[in-house]
């Protein structure tokens, strides 16, 4: 036989802020006329454009940002290539650890978004990369 089971699904608080809701929703000030339609229409539209400016602003900043991003990397690399060629301190750890940091700090930078969205960024992948960087 099955048990009788008093379940309290407390609305209470549900309904209050549906109330709530249904309150602002009043007060809310709505076009009487096409005018203040159309002057609510042509304020938003304003907005808007206002706010698509303001990403655009800084979509630019990101771009230029990475691009400098991308220079100190390339630079780094150049560096560390030239260093290693007039020297033999390749194989000094003080050298290889903090080159090895450097790298990987500006490519994960750089890259590290890139290798999320794409699945690529298994810990143990980055931990080789920044031993043998």
């Amino acid at each position: 036989m099955s048990e009788l089971v008093e379940v309290n699904l407390n609305l209470e608080e549900e309904v209050k802020i549906l109330k709530e809701e249904i309150n602002k929703m009043k007060d809310m000030k709505l076009p009487k006329n096409e005018q203040e339609f159309v002057e609510m229409s042509n304020h938003f539209r304003d907005t808007i454009e206002e706010k698509e400016k303001e990403v655009t602003k800084y979509k630019k900043l990101f771009f230029e940002e990475r691009k400098q991003f991308g220079r100190i990397y390339g630079l780094i690399c150049e560096l560390q290539l030239y260093i290693e060629s007039i020297s033999d301190i390749g194989g000094d750890p003080v050298y290889e650890t903090l080159a090895g940091a450097i790298r990987a700090l500006v490519s994960s930078k750089l890259f590290g978004r890139l290798e999320r969205d794409l699945g690529l960024n298994d810990e143990d992948d980055i931990l080789i990369y920044m031993a043998t960087a």
